[in-house]
């Protein structure tokens, strides 16, 4: 995913979180991957959007991560990226993930999946959380934004 990161970002920490136990076991990284991608930078709140496929009827809109931007050469026009690039970040994140559930020989870690979760209610059982898991991933062509919401 590091190609498809303008250079003036780094991944520095992931945080995951184990939904299928009661106790919610965390697991943190911190280190620091730096994008590769050279070349003008936009705006620092654009963001690429990678939307979750899945195959259930999802009420509360569509998950979606907010992937960071690439260079100025992969848009097409102020407000979207290209074709070719959008398929590319799809490529590459169903391939990360791919590679993330085939995790095996780990101690404590091993197949790990992504799901959405489709339903809950506070004080339910872990069992009762519905979670669908998801088909595919789609790179939207829009520039989405990340604009930070200031509480005063």
């Amino acid at each position: 995913m590091k190609a498809d990161v303008h250079s003036n970002y780094s991944l520095v920490e992931v945080d995951c979180l184990d939904l299928s136990s009661n106790t919610g076991l965390l697991g943190v990284w911190q280190g620091s991957i730096a994008g590769t991608a050279v070349g003008g930078a936009p705006p620092a709140n654009c963001s690429v959007n990678i939307r979750t496929l899945i195959v259930q009827h999802y009420r509360g809109g569509h998950p979606v991560l907010h992937h960071p931007p690439t260079t100025q050469s992969n848009q097409s026009g102020s407000r979207s990226w290209t074709g070719s690039f959008c398929t590319g970040v799809a490529t590459h994140w169903q391939a990360m993930q791919t590679g993330i559930t085939a995790i095996t020989g780990h101690p404590t870690v091993n197949g790990c999946i992504q799901v959405v979760l489709l339903g809950y209610r506070p004080g339910a059982a872990p069992g009762a959380v519905v979670v669908s898991t998801p088909t595919g991933y789609l790179a939207s062509t829009r520039i989405g934004t990340v604009r930070r919401r200031l509480t005063t």
